[in-house]
């Protein structure tokens, strides 16, 4: 199993070039996708990553990114949750965090590199049936391996 390689990306459907296509437009709106759909589960993920001793996070999907920037620590999150007196991650304990999504200019690029950790919250239920497999396998290929 440990030299078990993922096949390479296959050709995206159009339906889902189309759909990034639609989210593009669709983040023009500073109300739209702010990443916000993690908050819910923000206490949760914290207990995995403290057991599991997580350093870097990829959020796949992530919107805006606003709970992790510093401007949006007190975000009031509809009372799910309390509000953070720092960005998410560093509520976590998590230094090396990167963001992706490809609707956003700013986090539209993958990462380089595996983590700990890969967050994807909203966003597998919106990408076309025939894409879920090797989205699925793109966003294993950047969580670093934890023997069984």
């Amino acid at each position: 199993m440990d030299n078990y390689v993922l096949p390479t990306k296959p050709k995206p459907s159009e339906k889902y070039l189309e759909l990034i296509e639609a989210y593009k437009h669709l983040h023009e709106d500073d109300a739209k996708f702010q990443g916000i759909s993690l908050i819910p589960f923000a206490i949760d993920i914290y207990g995995i990553i403290q057991y599991n001793k997580c350093k870097s996070i990829l959020d796949y999907g992530c919107g805006k990114g606003y709970p992790y920037k510093e401007q949006y620590k007190n975000l009031n999150h509809k009372g799910k949750i309390p509000n953070f007196d720092k960005p998410l991650h560093l509520w976590w304990g998590i230094e090396d965090l990167f963001l992706y999504d490809p609707g956003v200019p700013e986090h539209n690029k993958l990462p380089t590199k595996k983590h700990d950790m890969v967050i994807c919250t909203d966003v597998l239920e919106h990408i076309p049936e025939e894409d879920l497999d090797w989205i699925i396998r793109e966003i294993l290929v950047y969580l670093i391996q934890q023997s069984l």
